[in-house]
C-alpha cells in the first residue's frame, strides 16, 4: 500500500501531544468512581485584546488565577469500555460520518485485498466496507483517493461521479461542510522554516482552483467552516519574513486574524462550528510565558490558558476532551474542559475505566456521543461511551 494511500485516511484531526502507551486497556469495574482534582485555569488576556501582544508581551500584573471548586460534584456514570476488534488488526482506524461504525483499513486474510473494513458501535461482525481506500468528506457524500497515476481524485459516492483535483498530487482537505477544498504545496530546499508554501482552494469538483496564501515554513492548519481557515507559518511583507504565526483567512474577504505567534504552536484545531481555537505551545526558547495548551476565539478574543497538556479533540462547539499527558501514570484518563465557562470535569476515573492507548490514536464521531481507542499492546480496538449516552 502506498504511503500516498495512507496518509489519505487522516482525518482533519490533529492532536497536540502524543500519549505514549504501554499496556492495554481492560473493561471497566462497576464500583462509583471518586472526583479527582479539577486543574486550574489562567486567564491570558481580556476579552477584546490584541491577539498578537496577547502572547507576545506578558502582563504588567499577575494574570487572575480562577479558584477551583471546593465542593466534589456528583460523578455520573462510570463510561463503558467495549472492544469492537480482534488484537493485532486495524490500521489507521476512523468514525463513518454518521458515527455509527468504526472504520479501518485492513487485510484479515492474505487471500483478500486491502481494503475497508467497519464494525458497528456495539461491537459484532467486521465486514468489508470497500475496496478503494481514501478518505471520505464530513457528510459522507464524496471520497478523495489516488489514482493509478497517483494524481488526487474526488468521487461522489451515490452517483459515481469522480473529478480529477488539480493539487498535482498534494493531500486535499475537505472542509466541514464538504463544499470546499485546501491543499498546501511546498517547495524549495534547505531549512523547512525558509522554504516557501501555497495554500490553495478550489470547489469540491476542483473548480475554482485559486492560490489564497503564502506562508514560509507551514501552511493549512485546519478549517473553521466553509469559508475560513487556519493557516501556519511564516508571512513576508516588504520588511522581510515574520515570525511565526497561527492566524486565521477569511477566503471571501483575504481578512486575517493572527491568533498566536511562536516557531513552537503545535496540533491547531478548531471545535466544530469555528468559535473555538485549541493549541499549543511547547519549549518556546524566547518567551516561557506562552508555553501550554491555549483556546482562543477565531477573532483573538477571550484567550485562556488550560493548565494541562495531552492530546485533545473537541467534543463539540465548546467542550474540549483532554487525554493528560501523564508519563508515569498507570492508566489514561479523560478530562473535559468547557471553553465557554471555564470548567473541567473528570469524565474518567483510572480505577474505574483504566486504558492506555497507542501512541495517541484516537477518534471522537461526528455525534459526539463516544470515543475510539486504539489499545497499546493488544492493538484493538476499543469504545468508550457513557452508558447514559451523553
Amino acid at each position: 500500500m502506498s504511503r500516498h494511500r495512507i496518509l489519505l485516511l487522516l482525518l482533519a484531526a490533529a492532536l497536540l501531544a502524543g500519549c505514549a502507551g504501554a499496556a492495554s486497556g481492560t473493561p471497566p469495574a462497576t464500583t462509583q468512581p471518586t472526583q479527582a482534582g479539577a486543574p486550574t485555569l489562567r486567564a491570558a488576556s481580556p476579552a477584546g485584546a490584541d491577539p498578537v501582544s496577547a502572547v507576545t508581551e506578558p502582563p504588567s500584573t499577575p494574570a487572575a488565577e480562577a479558584t477551583p471548586a471546593t465542593a466534589a460534584p456528583t460523578l455520573p456514570p462510570a463510561p463503558v469500555l467495549t472492544r469492537l476488534t480482534e488484537p493485532g488488526c486495524c490500521h489507521q482506524p476512523y468514525w463513518s460520518p454518521d458515527g455509527q461504525a468504526v472504520l479501518f483499513v485492513d487485510q484479515p486474510d492474505p487471500t483478500v485485498p486491502v481494503g475497508v473494513y467497519g464494525v458497528g458501535v456495539e461491537g459484532g461482525p467486521v465486514e468489508r466496507i470497500a475496496e478503494q481506500i481514501g478518505k471520505p468528506s464530513p457528510d459522507g457524500r464524496y471520497l478523495t483517493y489516488l489514482d493509478g497515476s497517483a494524481q488526487v481524485v474526488v468521487r461522489e459516492v451515490a452517483a459515481g461521479t469522480e473529478w480529477l483535483i488539480p493539487s498535482n498530487r498534494r493531500e486535499v482537505h475537505f472542509s466541514p461542510g464538504s463544499a470546499r477544498l485546501a491543499w498546501d504545496a511546498e517547495s524549495g530546499t534547505g531549512a523547512f522554516s525558509q522554504r516557501p508554501s501555497v495554500v490553495s482552494v478550489a470547489d469540491v469538483n476542483g473548480e475554482n482552483a485559486r492560490e489564497v496564501v503564502w506562508v514560509y515554513g507551514g501552511g493549512f492548519a485546519g478549517w473553521l467552516d466553509d469559508d475560513r481557515m487556519l493557516v501556519q507559518g511564516r508571512r513576508e511583507d516588504a520588511s522581510g519574513l515574520q515570525p511565526e504565526a497561527l492566524f486565521t483567512l477569511d477566503l471571501n474577504t483575504g481578512e486575517q486574524v493572527t491568533l498566536a505567534e511562536s516557531d513552537r504552536i503545535r496540533g491547531a484545531q478548531a471545535s466544530p462550528g469555528g468559535a473555538w481555537v485549541a493549541y499549543a505551545i511547547t519549549f518556546d526558547p524566547e518567551d516561557a510565558s506562552k508555553n501550554g495548551l491555549w483556546v482562543v476565539r477565531p477573532d483573538g478574543t477571550d484567550r485562556q490558558e488550560v493548565e494541562m497538556i495531552g492530546g485533545v479533540q473537541w467534543r463539540d462547539a465548546s467542550r474540549l476532551l483532554i487525554i493528560p499527558l501523564e508519563m508515569n501514570a498507570p492508566s489514561h484518563r479523560v478530562v473535559q474542559f468547557d471553553a465557554e465557562t471555564g470548567e473541567f470535569a473528570e469524565l474518567t476515573d483510572p480505577a474505574e475505566t483504566p486504558f492506555r492507548l497507542r501512541a495517541s490514536d484516537w477518534r471522537v464521531p461526528p455525534t459526539r456521543e463516544q470515543t475510539v481507542l486504539d489499545s497499546a499492546e493488544a492493538g484493538a480496538i476499543w469504545s468508550l461511551r457513557r452508558p447514559d449516552g451523553e
